[in-house]
């Protein structure tokens, strides 16, 4: 694209045909291009680090580049508990 640029910057029109910007995902029940608050972000990916983690506190926390007792303090603020997320995962 930088060859093919006209000018001193890069136009969206020196890109390759067919590229899009990215966009985020529309939430459930939400407009296209709306935006989760950010509680319910973290919330997801502390769920999701859990489940992956098969439920193992350390390994979760390692995994969102926090610590522990971090991530404690984000189960008891969303109500979670790391076995649940654990079952979740297994499909107990």
């Amino acid at each position: 694209a930088a060859t093919m640029a006209s000018g001193g910057a890069i136009e969206a029109a020196d890109l390759p045909a067919g590229l899009e910007p990215a966009r985020p995902e529309p939430e459930a029940g939400g407009e296209p291009g709306a935006m989760a608050p950010l509680a319910e972000v973290e919330r997801r990916a502390v769920e999701r680090a859990l489940a992956a983690a098969g439920g193992n506190v350390t390994r979760a926390a390692r995994a969102l580049g926090i610590n522990r007792a971090t991530l404690h303090r984000k189960l008891n603020k969303y109500g979670l508990t790391s076995e649940a997320a654990g079952a979740a995962r297994y499909g107990d």
